[in-house]
């Protein structure tokens, strides 16, 4: 059969099959415009005017690739090149990349804004330079508090350094022996310290907290200025007296036990007297617990 036109096919049946009953319409009349209409369907629903004469009006399915030669027309715009797939967009092609702050969840380039909400790096991981697995800049690790490592050293503004926290005070206390009508101790502040214990006139022990020091060859300087006026602090240069503050005894091993570290902290006259200090101060450095020690330095005799 032939492909024909709608036209042609409707000029056809209105020939070959006429509206009477005069018995000249043939079966081959019947079966020649059937086949034509089915031969040429596919022809005239395909140059048919779909955009506005006769659009679709229900979805339209299809089981094989449905392929457009020009583009494909939304209500807002024209798509004329193939969708490249989420692997295939390059992220400097997409729009409005710098228009007002659409990524408030990211850190402007520009450096126009600080972040608006925390960052969470995961715990144990680092943040470095490199932004690989080399265990290198700053780590954050959570275990009940919030501990932070670093792998280099801290170099600051003015171009001084700080490779290590063993230089820095463990523990320090500043108190008053005269205390209050009764005798008892006033500490004025303290770090790292849990008790004061009066022995006697002039005798205390101090105890630091759990886990300052590795062991008992801590360094300990100690400063009293043995006036005792009822508990009132210094108020001129003049306002001390001769003493020795001696710091010989230490004891305690927590590794044995709840056993503290502990520290003698006794005042002294030129009499040799015991006596009460209206100032006292304790400054101690030392190795602390866990701490990798430095190499021992060589000894030399001469």
């Amino acid at each position: 059969m032939t492909v024909r036109s709608k036209t042609d096919i409707l000029s056809n049946i209105a020939t070959d099959m006429a509206d009477n009953n005069a018995g000249s319409i043939s079966a081959a009349d019947v079966r020649n415009n059937i086949t034509d209409t089915v031969d040429s369907i596919n022809s005239i629903i395909g140059s048919g005017d779909h955009d506005t004469a006769y659009p679709f009006i229900n979805n339209l399915r299809t089981k094989k690739l449905f392929i457009t030669e020009s583009g494909v027309q939304f209500p807002d715009a024209t798509q004329y090149v193939a969708y490249p797939g989420p692997g295939g967009i390059s992220h400097n092609d997409l729009a409005f990349l710098t228009t007002a702050d659409p990524h408030t969840q990211y850190v402007p380039i520009s450096g126009s804004r600080p972040m608006t909400g925390g960052l969470s790096v995961g715990n144990g991981n680092w943040i470095s330079e490199s932004g690989g697995g080399h265990q290198q800049g700053l780590r954050f690790e959570y275990g009940g508090i919030e501990n932070i490592y670093v792998s280099g050293t801290f170099i600051h503004s003015d171009s001084s350094t700080q490779n290590s926290a063993k230089g820095i005070a463990k523990a320090w206390i500043n108190f008053n022996t005269s205390g209050d009508a009764v005798g008892t101790p006033v500490v004025n502040e303290s770090y790292n310290i849990i008790s004061l214990e009066r022995v006697g006139t002039g005798q205390f022990n101090i105890s630091f907290a759990s886990g300052v020091f590795a062991n008992n060859y801590y360094v300990a300087m100690g400063h009293a200025n043995a006036r005792h006026d009822g508990g009132t602090l210094p108020s001129a240069g003049t306002d001390f007296a001769q003493a020795t503050v001696g710091l010989a005894y230490r004891s305690g091993d927590e590794a044995t036990g709840s056993d503290p570290r502990k520290l003698t902290f006794y005042i002294l006259d030129d009499s040799n007297t015991y006596v009460e200090s209206e100032l006292c101060d304790l400054v101690v450095f030392g190795r602390g617990s866990g701490v990798t020690a430095d190499t021992a330095p060589s000894i030399v005799v001469s």
